[in-house]
C-alpha cells in the first residue's frame, strides 16, 4: 500500500497550459470529503482546497466539462498504458490551491482495490504529502498510489497558484479500454 509510482512527461507542456486556461474559467467549489452542502460540515475537519468535479461515476456521470474530461481521460489512459494495467475511472477532480493553502490529511477511498493518480499541471514549490513524504510539483508528472494512503495537498509558498488533477480508479483485469 505504501508504494508510489512516478511517471514523468505524461503530456506536453503546452497541453498543460491549455488545460490551465480552461481551468481558469471553470466553476470551483470548496472541497469537502463528504460532499456536504452544509457549511459547518465543509469546514468541520479542516480545509480541503478548491475542487472542480468534472466526472464522478455515481454522482456526476454526465458532466458539463467535456473538454476537461477529454484531457483527464487522455491522462488516465496514458498512465494505464505506461503501467500496463486496465482500470475504470471513479472520478476526475481538478484541484486548485492558492499561496499558503494547507489542506487536511485524508484518504480518497477507504476500500481496497482503488488507485489514485495525482497529475501535476505546472512546476510550483507546492505539492502533495503522501504517507508523510513531500513530493514537490513537477510539471507533467503523475504520482500513482493506493487510494487508501493518507495524503494532503500543500499550496505553494512562493508561486501564486497550483493546479492538479486527482483521478481515482478501480484497477481491473477484465476491463476493455
Amino acid at each position: 500500500m505504501d508504494k508510489i509510482i512516478i511517471l514523468d512527461k505524461v503530456l506536453p507542456k503546452q497541453t498543460n497550459k491549455d488545460i490551465i486556461n480552461f481551468l481558469s474559467r471553470a466553476s470551483w467549489e470548496i472541497g469537502d470529503e463528504y460532499n456536504s452542502n452544509i457549511p459547518e460540515e465543509k469546514y468541520a475537519n479542516g480545509y480541503r482546497g478548491f475542487l472542480c468535479k468534472t466526472y464522478h461515476e455515481t454522482r456526476n456521470p454526465k458532466s458539463t466539462h467535456d473538454i476537461l474530461n477529454v484531457y483527464a481521460d487522455v491522462i488516465f489512459k496514458k498512465v494505464l498504458e505506461e503501467l500496463g494495467i486496465k482500470g475504470k475511472p471513479l472520478r476526475f477532480y481538478w484541484n486548485m490551491y492558492y499561496k499558503d493553502h494547507d489542506t487536511t490529511i485524508h484518504r480518497d477511498v477507504h476500500e481496497k482495490g482503488y488507485k489514485t493518480i495525482l497529475y501535476t499541471l505546472q512546476n510550483t514549490d507546492g505539492g502533495v504529502w503522501i504517507n508523510q513524504k513531500f513530493y514537490q510539483d513537477v510539471q507533467s508528472q503523475a504520482k500513482i498510489f493506493d487510494s487508501r494512503c493518507l495524503h494532503k495537498g500543500q499550496g505553494p509558498k512562493k508561486d501564486p497558484i497550483r493546479f492538479n488533477l486527482n483521478i481515482v480508479f478501480k484497477e481491473e483485469d477484465d476491463i476493455i479500454l
